[in-house]
């Protein structure tokens, strides 16, 4: 893990008025810093993991680390971004613009006092490492939703449009996963403790998200566990996923600290078998899954849903056959090789408590 690097900014406190603290949001950077620095959960070095929050996420120090990273780092690298704060458009000249919003950032002057979607996408290009992710908690509810001038006119819109997103994503290995939709807000728990987005995201990389039983924990896994967390608790926020190629699924952090890689199995073989044969073949190892489930006629329920995938998975890649890929059918095989992974984990834990 010597060649992981993460980036994670709180913004918490914020200089204008009309601009509202956010006092979970430097939580939420440190309780992710805290899980990739564990050693026995994702085993980052704590070298290579800088924290900015408060007073010190301004926007020259976060566009400084993030040109740090650019020195620090080569095409091999793994680099974790993560900011949480205010972020939003702007009317500019008759058009909307994307900013992310600093300690100092002014609605009335975000040119000069915020980080635009250009200077942002600028600084992430610099950056040579091609794995590289990047996750955004900006709309927060509590916060402004909507800014005015004194003649009434709107000068601030929260959360960000789906083009900026779109835009952060391209180049290789880039992975934008963002809290929530352009027209939605990301909640915070109830607690007061963190956004909702990252209490799932400490989950997934404490381990939920690690289901191909390899000892990693990979990004797309873990945005399928925190987008379906977050939505089945607050179904007026759903995490959104833009990435180049969506065979892209490569490890972002250790499962375990490295000890999550399984030894031989002795209650189940079956069951690691065809996880096996799922990751190889998802259709194969759905129907696989499937005839397991025969045999244990109390989890009909299951093999209903597996049938379901299945069928699904056969579907895609029929269409594939005909037309060719399509990233709508790639995202849904995704959720599908998911879903059977998450499966034969409940398989097995369900077996072990027998």
């Amino acid at each position: 893990m010597q060649d992981f690097w993460a980036l994670l900014i709180g913004v918490g406190d914020y200089t204008h008025p009309r601009f509202v603290t956010l006092p979970a949001t430097v939580r939420d950077a440190q309780v992710i810093a805290a899980v990739l620095t564990d050693s026995a959960r994702c085993g980052y070095p704590p070298a290579n993991v800088q924290t900015i929050t408060g007073p010190d996420a301004t926007a020259d120090n976060i566009c400084a680390a993030l040109k740090s990273l650019a020195q620090s780092t080569d095409s091999q690298s793994t680099v974790f971004l993560y900011f949480s704060g205010h972020g939003g458009r702007t009317l500019e000249n008759s058009q909307w613009r994307a900013y992310l919003c600093p300690h100092e950032a002014d609605p009335d002057d975000l040119a000069n006092t915020a980080i635009s979607g250009d200077e942002f996408s600028a600084l992430l290009s610099a950056i040579p490492a091609r794995k590289l992710l990047v996750m955004l908690d900006a709309c927060h509810a509590g916060g402004s939703a909507t800014l005015k001038a004194t003649d009434g006119a709107l000068v601030w819109k929260a959360g960000l449009p789906d083009d900026y997103y779109e835009a952060l994503s391209q180049g290789s290995g880039r992975v934008v996963i963002a809290s929530s939709k352009e027209d939605q807000l990301s909640y915070v728990r109830p607690q007061g403790d963190l956004s909702l987005f990252t209490y799932y995201l400490r989950e997934a990389l404490s381990g939920k998200a690690a289901v191909r039983g390899d000892g990693l924990i990979h990004v797309l896994d873990t945005f399928h566990h925190v987008n379906e967390a977050v939505h089945a608790e607050k179904p007026k926020q759903t995490p959104i996923l833009k990435v180049k190629d969506l065979d892209l699924n490569y490890p972002i952090a250790l499962a375990a600290g490295g000890k999550g890689v399984e030894k031989p199995p002795v209650v189940i073989p079956e069951v690691i078998a065809i996880r096996e044969q799922i990751v190889r073949d998802p259709t194969a190892g759905a129907k696989a899954l499937s005839e397991h489930l025969v045999n244990r006629p109390e989890l009909v329920g299951k093999r209903n849903e597996v049938d379901l995938k299945r069928a699904e998975l056969e579907r895609i890649q029929h269409d594939l056959d005909l037309f060719g890929p399509n990233p709508a059918d790639k995202a849904a095989k995704n959720r599908a090789v998911y879903f059977l992974l998450r499966m034969c984990l409940e398989l097995r834990a369900i077996s072990e408590t027998v």
